[in-house]
């Protein structure tokens, strides 16, 4: 008499790698492994080694490695569109649950160069995803306490090193110098930095942007 197995078992025993499986529906969709990465904010070391690995669980190679991008081969291409709509689906019933669950209202303070041109273009699509939440932004980048001052969180530049305070990084900044075009005709381009170190320059004050958690 043989024994059956809980069809749970079996279902689990035939699903890859969940990691592995998203980072390859975002490569396939995005078309690039660098592209992946950026979305689900890993190294692109991280989505090679986890498609690698998906590779060689189904024994068979899922993308042509080009010199920019990736190729999703014919065979990867059903995996691919499945994986999509099965994660829209997921994503669809969270968020039924979000709007469910989020209703009150969310204090925030954040610098205001990065609210304009980051959070506040993205609001009414926040808004519309949960509808219960109301969302208060309080433009500036003074030196605030986060409990006396009201506030549930705060957006800052900085290293994130507040004490009594968790701190999520959203972006690293990277730096580049910008010039008036008048300062380099008849220069020849690019300058080495001992050159763009000769220049005049400006320098813009952030002033005080710390936060604490409270007086």
């Amino acid at each position: 008499m043989s024994k059956t197995k809980p069809c749970g078992a079996e279902m689990s025993h035939r699903l890859p790698n969940p990691n592995q499986l998203r980072a390859f529906e975002a490569a396939a969709r995005l078309e690039s492994f660098k592209g992946a990465a950026e979305e689900l904010n890993v190294t692109h070391a991280a989505i090679s080694h986890q498609i690698k690995a998906l590779e060689e669980d189904l024994g068979r190679p899922l993308f042509r490695r080009l010199t920019r991008r990736v190729e999703l081969l014919p065979d990867a291409a059903v995996l691919s569109s499945q994986l999509t709509r099965s994660l829209e689906e997921i994503a669809a019933a969270a968020l039924t649950l979000r709007k469910d669950s989020l209703s009150g209202s969310l204090r925030i303070t954040a610098v205001p160069a990065f609210s304009y041109r980051f959070v506040l273009p993205r609001l009414p699509a926040f808004h519309q995803e949960h509808e219960g939440l109301e969302v208060q932004i309080d433009l500036q980048a003074q030196i605030v306490q986060l409990g006396q001052g009201g506030y549930d969180a705060a957006l800052r530049y900085g290293a994130g090193k507040w004490p009594g305070l968790e701190s999520r990084l959203i972006f690293r900044d990277e730096l580049a110098p910008i010039a008036a075009p008048s300062l380099f005709r008849n220069v020849k381009l690019p300058l080495d930095p001992a050159d763009i170190a000769t220049l005049p320059y400006a320098i813009s004050s952030p002033g005080p942007t710390a936060i604490g958690r409270n007086g």
